[in-house]
Parts: structure tokens; sequence; C-alpha cells
């Protein structure tokens, strides 16, 4: 059984364990904390690589305890006297031809390293095996070295490649990962209609085409993003024109899930946010069938919380998650129809 650690979004550490537990053979989970798992399985590398909720994975070197931001010279140390991880290195890239290089961060910001040791443990991981070579700028492994604030430090070897999201993403388009943790969320089924009323430019929809479903929805009320989405998606997802306030098109009771992220208010200062929070959760409750489920990402938590009076006996709040989107303080809430009766306000 061999060890490793992943990173993952902040706020999700239920749902990543719980994920991760269930699609890996064997799981024993180390130590877990915000924004960090560490975690011994008998599965794969390539297993591993598979997991869509994860940020990055790495082969766990070594953990040492008690770590401050003092301590990095003498982690670098400690690594170079370290017997594993010549045994390590030579048996996951024995037969590779493949460029590493060696990083470290402090409080997940990268810092230099002493020019002298750094060269010494370059030396060491090339005598390992010769297939191995150093490319600081464009390498195909990394050697990572991190201090955490929680005072303890990992060594470890990355084995998972993410995009450069900055590069590769629409201005508003939700980061994948985050949008594949909100399909999870939602329970999903095989039998699911599924709806996003606020596909935008299908981040949500992309990553619940990974899921078994009977029918995916996109409703999107620009008609160049609804273009945008029809060549995206093809026969795939189904595209409606239609304005998420009245959803005059659907038919009481007939979706199973909505996941969505609707406006935050944040460049839109003549949007009324309380009042078009309400409107949106009334057409959601409206079509949702019994025991449908919600899931709806925003800043705008006091306005959602305050509205959950409002539909008291009509939508449950069953989970709520705290985390960070581009830097911005944002809640993840999941809601389940109570019943079939129609919203009425005061209920």
């Amino acid at each position: 059984m061999n060890s490793y650690f992943s990173t993952f979004i902040t706020g999700f550490d239920e749902v990543v364990t719980n994920e991760l537990v269930k699609c890996l053979k064997g799981v024993e989970i180390v130590l877990l904390t915000d924004g960090l798992i560490v975690y011994k399985t008998i599965s794969s590398l390539d297993e591993i690589k598979k997991l869509k909720f994860l940020n990055n994975s790495f082969i766990l070197l070594k953990k040492i305890e008690n770590a401050s931001k003092n301590s990095m010279k003498n982690m670098l140390k400690i690594l170079l006297k370290d017997p594993s991880l010549k045994n390590i290195v030579r048996q996951l890239f024995y037969r590779q031809n493949l460029k590493f290089r060696i990083r470290a961060s402090i409080k997940n910001q990268f810092v230099a390293i002493d020019k002298n040791v750094l060269k010494n443990l370059e030396e060491k991981i090339v005598q390992t095996t010769r297939n191995l070579t150093v490319d600081r700028s464009l390498p195909d492994i990394e050697f990572l070295i991190t201090i955490r604030s929680e005072g303890f430090g990992l060594a470890g070897i990355q084995f998972t490649s993410r995009p450069n999201y900055e590069k590769t993403l629409e201005k508003g388009e939700l980061y994948p990962v985050l949008a594949y943790i909100l399909c999870l969320i939602s329970e999903h089924s095989k039998d699911d209609i599924f709806f996003d009323p606020f596909s935008g430019h299908g981040s949500i929809l992309a990553q619940r085409l990974n899921f078994p479903h009977t029918r995916i929805i996109a409703g999107e009320i620009d008609r160049g993003l609804q273009l945008k989405l029809e060549k995206r998606f093809g026969k795939r997802v189904v595209v409606t024109p239609v304005d998420a306030l009245s959803l005059s098109t659907f038919a009481d009771n007939s979706i199973d899930k909505i996941v969505t992220d609707p406006p935050w208010g944040l460049y839109d200062t003549n949007k009324d946010i309380p009042e078009f929070y309400f409107l949106m959760l009334k057409q959601f409750h409206r079509v949702l069938k019994h025991n449908g489920v919600i899931v709806i990402l925003t800043n705008q938590k006091t306005v959602m919380e305050d509205l959950f009076i409002k539909f008291k006996g009509q939508l449950k709040l069953e989970e709520k998650y705290s985390t960070l989107v581009s830097g911005k303080k944002a809640g993840v809430y999941k809601l389940k129809k109570m019943g079939n009766t129609k919203f009425r306000v005061g209920f």
C-alpha cells in the first residue's frame, strides 16, 4: 500500500473524503485538513489521476512534524539523507525518460531553494536512475517540498498535471474541478433530468456529462452563449432559451436536479439581488420533482439564508459548504424539495 497526498478546493473536506473512499481500493485516511488529504491506497497512479474532484496529487516521500518556515533547509537535508528516496524513485521511473525539477513552498507560496542544497538533491535523484534529467523550466514531473500553515511538512512527487485554467477558460467560467464537485453534491442518478438555468459557458454541463443521466438541459437567456453551447455540446445537451425567473416552457414537477451558478450581483449594481433570488427559487421549487435537489453556488450567502425562512416547509437545506472562488468567499447550498404543493409566500 503506497502513501499519497492530494490537494482540493477549500471547504469540501467531507465530499472529497467520501468520494475518495468510494473510488479507490483499500483507502486509509492518514490526515485531513482544509484543502489537503493524506492517504494510503492499493489503487494505481492511473486510477488516482482519473479523480476529477482533486486538484493535484503527489506520491508521499516524507512527512515531517513540527515544521516551520525556518525548517525548509533542514527538510531538504533530511530528504537528501533519506535512503527510501532512492528506492521510490527507481521503482517509479526506471523505465521512463523524464525531465524533472524540484520546488519548495511555504504556506502555498513558492520560495527559493539554497543553490547548493538544490544541486545536491538534483544530483542524488539523477544518480538514482539515469532516466531522469533536470529541467527547471518545462519538466515532466515535479518534486515538491512544502511546509503547511498547520505546522507540518510534506515532500512528494507530483504525478498529475492540471491545465492552466487562467489561459483556457472564458472570463467568469467555473473551474472544472469545482463544477464537478457541485455535480457530486447533487446526488447524481442515471435517471436524472438535469438542468442548469444559468449555463453560461457550460462548465457545469460539461462535468455532468461525466455521470450517467437521462437528459441534460442548458438554460441560457443570452443568444450568443446559446450558440456557443450548441456548438460545444451538440446533441448531448438540450439548449433552451429561457429566463430563469419564469421558466415558462417547463412544466411543474419535471426536473430531478438543478445545479447552477446564478449571478452574484457584483457587477450589475442595478439588479435587486434579494428579489432576483426569491423569484429564482420560486421557479426552481415549481419545476422540481418531489425530493428533487438544487445545488447553488453564490457569494450572496446572507440573501440565500434569509430566503430559507420564506421557503420553510417547501425547501429543506441539507448541506452548506463555505469555499473560495477566484479569491472571493462563496457558499454552496444543497436544497431538497419537500413536497408537491405550490409555493406560497409565508407558508
